[in-house]
């Protein structure tokens, strides 16, 4: 049908051969998810640079997971309209999950892992904990329980209430009338971000003993438009995902870059690697949420190299109560094999 021309603000319709799928915005946006409960090294501009190889994961499972932004038009030469249609019905089920903010309605745990490596590909580094993953005001927040399968000690128990109090601080900010500075790495959901890629359906197989389509995608030849600093990378990105079948949940996906990345004309440095996953499963009856996220970056900034991995796995969904008793229905749990656990080198 014909996309209307009249749309309610922040509302956006995503266009394709027969179709119109009409999207209201999410809810205010979450600031994201803390990190270790101890200060990391790394700051100034190999921080800052660092930080545009975990934006490549979300960015290509932005591609149809959604997120804020204007009207998005599914190019006629993206992919065939059968490709499209089961990426636009994937994407209706990840705005459900945006629009009832299913997050803030359970809890769960949460291993993380990072590793650091030396030149030599050995594990310098390594940092592991539990974290107890609960709603604050409708958003999710990452308390750390652990550090190395030990109780946190009262330095690490304090540090730990800080960064509590600053998320919380900053959830009131967002929502309150501060404008927010706009993010070179943030990823928006629109006709440009759609038009760099083609996606191809593979056919089916699949994942943890339940059929998916498997989709994959790549940038377009020729010269793709460059207009922030993560376009650098998203027009050197590529990957598959899958989407369940029965669903047409996302399940899983994948990402890496074709080539390396430079930084500031090579003048600062480069993104030699990026690659990542993640994985998503029913966890609470018919609700999914992720169970599996892995990335491993390559950096080099002026004369330091970072290599680093990151694991993190969720477990023990339940749902949270208010003064009526559980939101939702009674923890079921979830269906399918275990995912796999990170490899031991990069």
């Amino acid at each position: 049908r014909t996309a209307p021309t009249v749309r309610a603000p922040g509302r956006r319709e995503i266009v394709v051969p027969g179709a119109v799928l009409v999207v209201d915005p999410p809810p205010a946006r979450r600031p994201p998810a803390p990190g270790d409960s101890r200060p990391q090294s790394g700051s100034g501009n190999n921080g800052a640079m660092a930080r545009w190889w975990p934006a490549l994961l979300p960015a290509c499972v932005a591609l149809w997971l959604g997120g804020a932004g204007p009207s998005a038009q599914a190019p006629a030469d993206g992919g065939d309209d059968r490709v499209i249609e089961i990426v636009l019905q994937a994407l209706e089920r990840t705005v459900w999950y945006q629009e009832e903010n299913v997050a803030a309605r359970y809890r769960a745990r949460m291993t993380r892992e990072v590793r650091r490596f030396d030149g030599d590909g050995d594990v310098r580094t390594r940092d592991v904990g539990d974290y107890e993953v609960v709603p604050i005001d409708g958003a999710p927040f990452e308390r750390r329980l652990t550090v190395d399968d030990r109780p946190l000690n009262a330095v690490e128990r304090r540090h730990e209430n800080e960064r509590e109090q600053e998320f919380r601080e900053d959830l009131r900010r967002r929502r309150g009338d501060e404008p927010e500075e706009e993010d070179e790495n943030a990823i928006v959901f629109d006709e440009e971000l759609i038009g760099r890629y083609r996606f191809t359906l593979e056919g089916e197989e699949p994942i943890r003993n339940r059929p998916a389509y498997r989709i994959s995608f790549a940038p377009r030849p020729g010269r793709l438009p460059v207009n922030r600093r993560i376009d650098y990378a998203l027009n050197k990105a590529r990957g598959r995902f899958w989407i369940d079948t029965a669903t047409h949940e996302p399940a899983r996906g994948e990402f890496e870059l074709i080539e390396p990345v430079r930084l500031w004309w090579g003048m600062l440095g480069r993104i030699q690697q990026a690659r990542g996953s993640f994985d998503r499963g029913p966890v609470l009856g018919d609700l999914w949420a992720r169970i599996q996220y892995e990335t491993y970056s390559d950096v080099r900034v002026l004369f330091s190299r970072t290599r680093r991995a990151e694991f993190r796995r969720w477990r023990d969904f339940e749902f949270v109560e208010d003064g009526d008793g559980p939101i939702g229905r009674a923890l079921t749990p979830a269906t399918g094999s275990a995912p796999s656990a990170p490899a031991d080198s990069p």
